[in-house]
């Protein structure tokens, strides 16, 4: 019954993590482009916030947990609308994370997870069953052949892809 904030919710990390959240019974609100509201809504968000109309900060909620899964919230900000003893977590495994880990670890007020993803292979179980059961799934936003693998990394490069790109490494020849 905790309140989680996905902050870039509907990236490849982002969609994952509303379904996760959901399914551990969490409120969610999802903090992406209004274009995307219909896919993180679809995914199971409770609540959208369009980052170019609104800023959470703003509207008064706090939160148990605030996912930064872009890496784009500065810790400052995202802290006004932290519960006291929640949690900061952040996906991207960046240097300036591990100072931000240690500001927050000062603070004692607030937890701090992430900085990269897990290297347990139980984790990867875990998520695999919960997709071969259906109890998640991976949005695609576009196909791209080899040939067009400029264009792909163009595109995730943009920031303003939804769920995941996939490329077709080669075919399948019968």
């Amino acid at each position: 019954n905790q309140k989680v904030l996905i902050y870039g919710a509907s990236s490849s990390v982002g969609a994952y993590a509303i379904q996760l959240a959901k399914l551990k019974g969490a409120e969610v609100t999802a903090v992406c482009s209004a274009k995307n509201h219909a896919l993180v809504t679809d995914l199971g968000a409770d609540k959208t916030i369009d980052y170019h109309v609104e800023d959470f900060i703003q509207n008064g909620e706090f939160y148990d947990v605030i996912f930064d899964v872009v890496g784009k919230l500065e810790l400052k900000h995202a802290l006004q609308s932290l519960k006291e003893h929640g949690a900061y977590a952040h996906a991207v495994g960046t240097p300036d994370v591990a100072i931000k880990a240690a500001l927050l670890k000062r603070k004692k007020r607030f937890k701090f997870i992430g900085g990269g993803s897990s290297k347990k292979s139980d984790d990867l179980s875990y998520l695999g069953q919960l997709l071969a059961n259906g109890q998640i799934k991976t949005p695609i936003e576009k196909y791209y052949t080899m040939k067009d693998l400029p264009e792909a990394h163009a595109h995730v490069d943009s920031g303003r892809k939804a769920g995941n790109v996939i490329v077709q490494m080669m075919s399948l020849i019968l």
